[in-house]
């Protein structure tokens, strides 16, 4: 098993451009990347979340409402200049769902693909 995981990844050090777009569509179809919301299959420039599935993540847009939650939250206990949020958090949502592959599925990836979410907005 470990030869199959190493294999590919030395040939693709020796392959043309063209060659290795070829080995990367092989690749994905044994082994499809897939959306960790939805579970389908994740398009070409996708990152692991589809387009859909990313524009519908609960976005609060505190930052140009001027409309904070949770700024009221610390309102009175330590001062804050600003403070917002990027997603609004529910139970059993989406955002919880990313935390947990996040905290306990070893997905580190979700916290860069968080940020250029936020960049987009």
């Amino acid at each position: 098993m470990q030869f199959l995981l190493i294999f590919p990844a030395k040939l693709a050090e020796k392959l043309t451009p063209i060659m290795k777009s070829y080995w990367q569509s092989f690749w994905t179809l044994l082994f499809p990347r897939i959306c960790l919301d939805c579970q389908q299959t994740l398009a070409e420039g996708e990152d692991l979340l589809c387009t859909t599935c990313r524009f519908d993540l609960p976005v609060t847009r505190s930052w140009q409402t001027g409309d904070s939650i949770v700024a009221d939250k610390f309102a009175g206990k330590i001062p804050v200049a600003s403070v917002h949020a990027y997603l609004k958090f529910r139970k059993g949502g989406k955002v919880q769902h990313f935390l947990h592959q996040l905290k306990y599925n070893n997905e580190p990836e979700v916290g860069p693909c968080w940020a250029v979410c936020s960049a987009w907005n």
